[in-house]
């Protein structure tokens, strides 16, 4: 029996202006004070079976706040994918407006030659006519992403170790993160199952950024009536190519390309039946445009 949410509301209603890039609570990328906002178009993705298309898509916005030298860092965000669902011979139930609304808490501890950090991130996921009557959140659409990671700093690579929980690969799951670290003055690699991401500060102004990791989410969603709901579920990896231009003030403009691929979507249709199907690879072009403090 799902539990309802709507002590929460107060809280989270306050971050409904805010959205947020879909990606590991994690990643050690932009450390301080930032707000950055994200649009994706994605191009229509051919499902297996000639059962139809799905393209769409996707703006995010999103905010951290860090105090100098502080261990704590607080963040916000929010994320809109808009579906474009074309299936042959049937209606899926939901528009495939949907929503992930988050507020995440880190908390770092330098020991040594180590590092712990800890990540913990609920959000609400779920259709936009559930995301605008509060009144029908329930446990079905909260989610919790969260990390605990060890770092140990060697003489060349930095070695990190630990466990996530998230819905990138589709649904609910735990998995390990293990890999390497390494940063210089103007080029940083962060390459741990399953995320590999690339960073190069080409001069004071250019930065070059190309990452690739899993794409997918999940959504409890609802028909138009709010009597039927299920989960809503994408499971795809994403390779994606930035080059952003950041002036001294810290104001950061990109444009991006990037290609989806290995996709398997899986919701209720209109009567009733499930469905459960693989589709193409997709591109996709993106505009980001952000503020970064310290």
């Amino acid at each position: 029996m799902p539990v309802r949410l709507t002590a929460l509301i107060p809280i989270l209603m306050t971050l409904a202006p805010l959205a947020g890039a879909r990606a590991p609570v994690y990643l050690p990328d932009a450390q301080g004070t930032y707000l950055l906002a994200s649009y994706l178009d994605l191009q229509s993705s051919d499902l297996d079976a000639n059962a139809g298309e799905i393209g769409g898509e996707r703006s995010a916005l999103d905010a951290q706040y860090r105090a100098k030298d502080s261990a704590w860092r607080f963040a916000l965000g929010h994320e809109y994918d808009a579906l474009d669902i074309g299936l042959t011979g049937a209606e899926p139930e939901t528009n495939g407006d949907l929503h992930t609304l988050h507020i995440a808490t880190a908390w770092t501890q330098v020991n040594g030659n180590g590092e712990l950090s800890v990540t913990l991130a609920p959000s609400i996921s779920t259709s936009s006519n559930v995301m605008k009557d509060p009144g029908e959140w329930n446990s079905d659409s909260a989610q919790l992403w969260a990390a605990i990671l060890w770092q140990h700093r060697g003489q060349h690579w930095d070695w990190v170790l630990g466990v996530a929980h998230d819905f990138r690969f589709g649904e609910s799951r735990f998995y390990p993160v293990a890999g390497l670290n390494w940063q210089s003055d103007r080029v940083s690699i962060w390459a741990t199952y399953p995320d590999l991401v690339f960073n190069w500060d080409i001069n004071n102004h250019w930065l070059l950024t190309f990452d690739l990791s899993p794409d997918g989410n999940e959504w409890h969603a609802f028909d138009s009536e709010l009597e039927n709901g299920d989960e809503f579920q994408r499971d795809a990896w994403q390779a994606e190519l930035r080059m952003s231009f950041q002036t001294s003030n810290g104001l950061r403009v990109g444009l991006s390309a990037g290609y989806q691929f290995d996709q398997r979507w899986r919701m209720r249709l209109e009567n009733g039946e499930q469905f459960n199907r693989a589709s193409d690879g997709n591109a996709f072009l993106g505009f980001h445009l952000g503020w970064y403090g310290h």
